[in-house]
């Protein structure tokens, strides 16, 4: 009969024998089980630990959110528990106070994030003030290399090119310091009003209550006296931004006298620099033309020399070729006789 077990294999049918196992055993060595047991336990304490982390951070969430709500649970069955005598004051008491405490933590909130915003500024007017540091030494650092160039100069022409450089950039450059200083003054402003229409929007959403004389419809929770604090107190925070505003403004004015000044005094430098090499090379063009001027006059002096001494041998060629015609003629008149020398003179 057939017997169950799992752990023997039945006899595969189709082998050749007849008598092969179907399954395969299988054996696996203790100590991979126990490498990947210990993998497993390793990547199960990390999920733990990670979900510990995100069920931490939902729970705190969820104790936020509902930590109101629970407390106004409480407070209205704390109420129903309450001695009549009272209860209606208390009632009126306990609305009140929470109308208060959310008029004090909404005004803080907005009193944080108007912190938030001026720091965000305050980046931002200081970044201005960093890229205006960095055009000024790239500036600088122009004319430096312009000075460093006079020693390759070697006339005139390329010193007043040189010059006519360093001075327009130095113009150009305290030009756009007016640009600068405007972005900056126009970003003092806007931020200043940035801040000043936050706090007047928030004053504006105070609504006071009806009765009181607050607009209709509008659910006001406010009185007037508590407006009035509020409204001090933003007041207070509007001047601190306005005395920002004029720190700015000032900064403004005096990076821009500043860097002015300091391109001036580049310039000056550079003009300083090429005074002396101006004379350098005023002498050393005064000289080259003196050189020139004597290479000129050696030169048409040569060149009357060689006419003159070709004019010479001309008249030395003429004179070897009469002085040659002269002996052929004497020559002739000794072989011809005496007779003969009378011919000529007779002829003569």
């Amino acid at each position: 009969p057939f017997v169950p077990d799992a752990m023997v294999s039945p006899l595969n049918p189709f082998s050749t024998w007849g008598n092969e196992p179907l399954l395969e055993v299988l054996e696996i060595p203790v100590s991979s089980l126990v490498a990947v047991r210990r993998i497993q336990r390793r990547m199960l304490l990390e999920y733990k630990e990670d979900q510990d982390v995100h069920i931490a951070a939902a729970t705190e969430e969820t104790v936020k959110s509902q930590q109101e709500a629970l407390t106004v649970q409480l407070d209205e069955r704390l109420r129903q528990w309450a001695p009549r005598a009272g209860r209606a004051e208390m009632d009126v008491y306990e609305v009140r106070d929470t109308q208060l405490q959310q008029h004090l933590s909404r005004t803080d909130r907005h009193v944080g994030a108007l912190s938030l915003r001026a720091a965000s500024q305050q980046q931002q007017f200081a970044a201005l003030m960093t890229e205006a540091e960095r055009q000024l030494a790239l500036h600088c650092k122009a004319q430096q290399q312009r000075i460093a160039s006079l020693a390759m100069a070697s006339n005139s022409s390329q010193l007043a090119n040189y010059q006519r450089l360093a001075h327009h950039d130095s113009s150009t450059y305290i030009y756009s310091l007016k640009a600068v200083n405007d972005s900056m003054r126009t970003a003092a402003l806007e931020a200043l009003q940035a801040l000043q229409k936050m706090n007047h929007q928030f004053l504006e959403s105070c609504y006071v209550f009806e009765e009181l004389g607050g607009p209709k419809g509008k659910d006001g929770t406010y009185n007037p006296e508590e407006v009035e604090e509020y409204r001090q107190r933003l007041n207070a925070l509007d001047e601190d931004a306005a005395a920002r505003y004029e720190q700015w403004v000032k900064a403004a004015d005096e990076m821009q006298a500043s860097h002015s000044t300091r391109s001036t005094e580049e310039l000056a430098g550079f003009q300083d620099a090429i005074q002396h090499v101006t004379t350098d090379i005023a002498l050393l063009e005064a000289v080259d033309k003196e050189v020139r001027s004597c290479s000129l006059q050696q030169q048409e002096e040569q060149n009357a020399n060689d006419a003159a001494l070709d004019a010479l041998d001309k008249k030395i060629l003429e004179l070897e070729g009469l002085c040659a015609g002269t002996a052929q003629s004497t020559l002739g008149s000794i072989k011809s006789g005496p007779g003969g020398a009378v011919g000529e003179e007779e002829e003569e």
